[in-house]
């Protein structure tokens, strides 16, 4: 069985989530964006190698609704590939690690780029897709935890990153 490995990380900076927070006039696509882009400038990999790209998001509505995985790499240019965006709340971008990591582990795929995105200042924490009201969770929508960020990490086999020339920067990702 291919062990998975971490092959690159990205994030954007974390800023406060506010109408006055530093990415508070930036899309939810828009900041995700920045890291396929980002990938492919600093590994040199050519993005059509990449399988799948699995996004966590906790508030998947308006401006980050639909499948923001599969929008924001055709806006970054990675063509017609498959994407999926996935809602476990807090967990949702590690959950797409581990998603990713047992698909490599399972020999499905052998690179596949997971991550996450959340744009609080612009999409409220649980916030109902057609009127922005918060609907559940309202105690969360008060804590100086929640913030503006994207993150993308490359996750692959052994194989895939000799074959890329990509160094493994971090160790194996857990069972």
């Amino acid at each position: 069985m291919p062990e998975a490995f971490v092959l690159q990380t990205l994030c954007t900076a974390r800023t406060k989530a506010s109408p006055r927070g530093g990415f508070a006039g930036t899309s939810p696509v828009d900041l995700l964006v920045s890291l396929p882009r980002e990938l492919v400038r600093r590994t040199g990999m050519d993005p059509g190698r990449v399988e799948d790209v699995i996004i966590g998001c906790a508030s998947p509505n308006a401006e980050q609704g639909a499948n923001v995985a599969r929008t924001a790499t055709m806006l970054a240019g990675w063509g017609n590939m498959p994407g999926v965006s996935i809602n476990r709340f807090c967990a949702s971008g590690i959950d797409t690690v581990a998603t990713a990591a047992a698909r490599i582990r399972g020999g499905d795929a052998e690179l596949v780029a997971a991550g996450g995105v959340e744009s609080v200042s612009r999409v409220p924490l649980a916030a109902h897709p057609e009127v922005g009201e918060i609907r559940h969770l309202h105690t969360v929508g008060t804590s100086p935890a929640l913030a503006d960020v994207a993150a993308l990490v490359l996750i692959g086999s052994q194989d895939a990153a000799k074959r890329l020339g990509v160094a493994v920067l971090i160790e194996r990702v857990a069972a």
